[in-house]
């Protein structure tokens, strides 16, 4: 049972800190100029949060014999697996997972890499075209 009390409370610290940094406010937004360190903030900690306190739940959920407890658990487990993963895989984000305040600044990303790769396709056009490739 102490095991359980460590994990929820080891899930519960870290998806309250995840809650703090996505609001941007006294902790700062610098966490958010690297897209990694954006990653495993907004999808590894609360994937990771969230895995731990499901699993305590779904122990929880089979010593006391509530079998639905344990199938919520379960549910909350593979989403938690699946938000660790999109984190750690360092997938895109999609728009509606980003902070109010973070979708301009990715915005803005987005689109100078758009415009690098058109600059590189447009010059590797032109060396093929002069021949010097």
């Amino acid at each position: 049972m102490l095991l359980d009390v460590v994990l929820i409370l080891a899930g519960s610290a870290l998806l309250a800190m995840s809650v703090w940094r996505r609001r941007g406010r006294s902790g700062g937004r610098a966490w958010a100029k690297e897209p990694y360190s954006r990653q495993s903030w907004l999808f590894g900690m609360p994937g990771l949060g969230l895995m731990l306190v499901a699993g305590a739940l779904m122990r929880i959920g089979g010593a006391t014999g509530r079998p639905a407890l344990s199938v919520v658990a379960f549910v909350a487990f593979f989403v938690g697996v699946v938000t660790f993963f999109w984190g750690a895989l360092f997938l895109p984000a999609p728009a509606w997972a980003l902070p109010d305040w973070l979708r301009p600044v990715v915005a803005r990303e987005r689109r100078e890499a758009q415009e690098r790769r058109a600059d590189r396709r447009r010059r590797r056009r032109a060396q093929k075209a002069a021949g010097t490739r």
